[in-house]
């Protein structure tokens, strides 16, 4: 079955862009050996959406204070283009960004909105939100709230600011949750414990030495037993937006 995301456009976009989430992310290419990037359930989380870039480069500071007033923006060029797009409407040092395109999904599907999985902004933390897109005629903002007073935070033209994921609105309540114990499932059990013992003694070579070692089992989709999982994924495929109205791509790593 497939699944209908609309961006319509509702004012220019200049700035604005509209794409889907990347692999990789900056900082996990730094990590030692970049050992981070091996790790797929980070990966398949950075992709998992489609992602909004910040049109415009500027400075929030927020004095600890509630109102509006309290938080300051400065946009050290094209404020006119953005100061109403980029604001601090809800005070308490929140900054809302309002985009261009008003969205609608098919149903029973709504939006996840949220920061970009694994990226982030010194001093400011994304807040999320799930929208009913399926049938609402309205916008949505994304906001990021200043967390340390009197600091300045840089938002960079190009930098992630929100990451749209598709959400089945009736999932949640359809969910049968319960409590079991292990040994009520012999199967799942004893591919446990195989697999504890087998991390157990990778962890052991790989103190005595002294490098660090993976199995990778779970990138390769194999169990304990080492046999394929034909369900294993190792990537998602978020299409582009078809026609215009997107802006153009500004960056390969987040």
């Amino acid at each position: 079955m497939s699944i209908e995301l609309t961006a319509y456009q509702i004012r220019p976009i200049d700035g604005w862009v509209l794409e889907p989430a990347t692999r990789r992310r900056q900082w996990m290419e730094q990590t030692q050996n970049k050992g981070a990037t091996r790790c797929l359930p980070l990966t398949m989380a950075n992709h998992a959406g489609w992602i909004v870039r910040c049109p415009v480069r500027f400075k929030a500071t927020w004095n600890g204070k509630t109102e509006p007033a309290a938080t300051t923006i400065e946009f050290p060029e094209q404020e006119k283009t953005y100061a109403p797009q980029i604001s601090k409407y809800f005070g308490s040092g929140i900054i809302t960004f309002s985009f261009p395109w008003l969205f609608r999904t098919s149903e029973p599907y709504g939006l996840w909105v949220h920061g970009p999985s694994n990226f982030w902004i010194n001093d400011a933390a994304p807040l999320e939100g799930i929208v009913e897109t399926n049938w609402a005629p309205y916008t949505f903002t994304m906001n990021w709230k200043l967390t340390k007073p009197r600091t300045s935070v840089w938002f960079r033209q190009g930098d992630p600011i929100c990451m749209l994921t598709p959400f089945p609105l009736n999932m949640l309540d359809q969910v049968q949750t319960k409590f079991a114990t292990l040994e009520s499932d012999p199967d799942l059990q004893s591919a446990f414990m195989l697999w504890v013992q087998m991390r157990t003694a990778q962890n052991q070579r790989s103190s005595a030495t002294g490098n660090q070692t993976f199995a990778l089992d779970y990138i390769r989709g194999v169990d304990a037993y080492g046999d394929k999982e034909n369900r294993h994924r190792t990537q998602f495929k978020p299409n582009l937006f078809q026609g215009s109205g997107g802006g153009p791509s500004s960056k390969e790593i987040d």
